[in-house]
């Protein structure tokens, strides 16, 4: 129980989500961090096909430069998995924001692509307030 404690206080200190996916300045692979401690991505080392099951564990001692702050984090859009429930923003209606599932359609690639998904309706909804301040001539 102790360990859950820790590793969630050192997601809350890191801004980040158990298994989210993140960069760190300076290295060319990804990393995620859930009970097996902080995991390196295997694809970016073999080319491998991306799924969840192709990682390995990295060295402890990266995870100390993150907490001291010695190493820049990078977090990386949300891209659904398959079948997987996600919230896309959308200035059309009210809400600012629609759910749907990734079943692979266009619509899903072009979102993805353009880094238009979203783990919760409060991302869409802030990207959509962008969208909109863009439209009406803001920065």
């Amino acid at each position: 129980m102790l360990y859950i404690k820790v590793k969630n206080a050192i997601l809350e200190s890191l801004g980040l989500e158990e298994d989210e996916e993140f960069e760190i300045k300076g290295i060319d692979y990804k990393y995620r961090i859930n009970e097996n401690g902080l995991e390196i991505k295997e694809e970016e080392i073999m080319n491998s096909k991306f799924s969840s099951y192709n990682w390995e564990h990295e060295i402890d001692y990266t995870l100390d430069d993150l907490l001291l702050g010695k190493l820049k984090i990078f977090k990386l859009p949300f891209v659904p998995r398959k079948n997987q429930t996600y919230y896309y923003p959308i200035i059309s209606n009210a809400y600012l924001y629609r759910k749907t599932y990734n079943d692979g359609t266009d619509h899903d690639k072009y979102r993805i692509k353009h880094e238009l998904c979203f783990k919760t309706k409060e991302g869409a909804i802030v990207k959509a307030k962008k969208i909109l301040e863009l439209l009406r001539g803001g920065e």
